[in-house]
């Protein structure tokens, strides 16, 4: 391990032990970018910025994080007891808080809401399609399109802030992070 380290925001050389850089920059230590992916310690703390827009964060989502090597997908082929096995073995977590925009949290709300809207409506169609005697099979189908493509596609693609790329025992690869913000921060050379 070095003895110093480079603030991510400034570029300043301070001991690795610090909490903070002489411009005052708080407990960066341990962010980087590559190519459009944020690097960042499992330990450190992201800059107090949106990772969505770069603007200074006006509150924070603690979002928990899981990943699996692509390989594991393929032993689902041998049988779904398989899979379950070595994705509980080689399965990495963790849990990083993100700063955001008022904007950005509310869109990530409203996302919510549709999400939970589509399920419970996808479901009343559902159980409508079971009671009605005429055009069940329809109704049936539509509650299933609805839940699928209404609450879980949707809410995979909307509700996710970021999203991790790859995970290690220290290290967690981050993709959803703005440009801008990755602009900030010093190149992964590790």
């Amino acid at each position: 391990m070095p003895q110093t380290i480079l603030c991510p925001m400034c570029s300043e050389d301070v001991s690795a032990e610090a909490k903070t850089c002489p411009h005052g920059h708080e407990n960066l230590t341990g962010v980087w970018r590559e190519k459009m992916q944020l690097v960042m310690r499992k330990d450190a703390q992201l800059p107090n910025r949106c990772v969505k827009s770069n603007h200074p964060a006006e509150t924070h989502l603690q979002c928990h994080l899981s990943w699996l090597p692509a390989w594991t997908l393929m032993t689902n082929a041998l049988t779904p007891i398989t899979y379950i096995i070595v994705a509980l073995i080689f399965k990495k977590t963790a849990s990083v808080e993100i700063g955001l925009t008022n904007k950005w949290a509310a869109k990530r709300r409203t996302a919510t809401v549709v999400c939970w809207l589509g399920g419970v409506i996808g479901i009343g169609c559902m159980l409508g399609g079971s009671a009605l005697p005429k055009d069940a099979e329809a109704l049936t189908l539509v509650g299933g399109l609805t839940i699928l493509g209404g609450s879980v596609i949707y809410g995979i693609c909307n509700t996710n802030m970021v999203t991790a790329v790859k995970m290690t025992d220290d290290h967690i690869w981050l993709k959803g992070v703005c440009e801008d913000y990755l602009d900030e921060l010093p190149v992964w050379d590790e």
